[in-house]
């Protein structure tokens, strides 16, 4: 708001700068309902390590921690059988956050190779 203001109007900074966060808040849930991002909304870990040490939800009963936890493993080893190991290693650094360029540099490949595996990644799970 303040980059974009311009004072030479007759409308006060503090009532351009709440209008300026106001349309910013509805573009980015508008952004985060989006079908695009379905994906992150229903994002299930992979990675064993972020499972250790979490106790059990308020209210959650062991059997349904184990239920969980065992479709968990099961739709890793699914994923896991629909994509190449390069695949693979590209979806879990990109679910750690990892950038194109980042994953790129860690396993030694293009970013337009990551690119690549993350298309047919996105594809094939998009199948299931």
């Amino acid at each position: 708001a303040i980059r974009s203001f311009d004072a030479g109007r007759e409308v006060r900074f503090s009532t351009y700068a709440a209008q300026c966060v106001s349309n910013r808040i509805r573009s980015e849930v508008r952004k985060a309902l989006s079908p695009r991002q379905a994906p992150l909304r229903n994002y299930v870990t992979i990675s064993p390590e972020e499972e250790d040490g979490v106790g059990l939800p308020q209210g959650e009963n062991p059997e349904a921690t184990f239920i969980r936890k065992e479709d968990r493993q099961l739709r890793s080893c699914r994923m896991k059988s629909l994509l190449s190991r390069r695949e693979w290693l590209v979806l879990e650094e990109f679910l750690k956050g990892a950038s194109y360029q980042e994953i790129s540099e860690h396993l030694c490949i293009s970013p337009k190779a990551v690119d690549n595996a993350m298309q047919r990644v996105r594809r094939k799970l998009q199948a299931v």
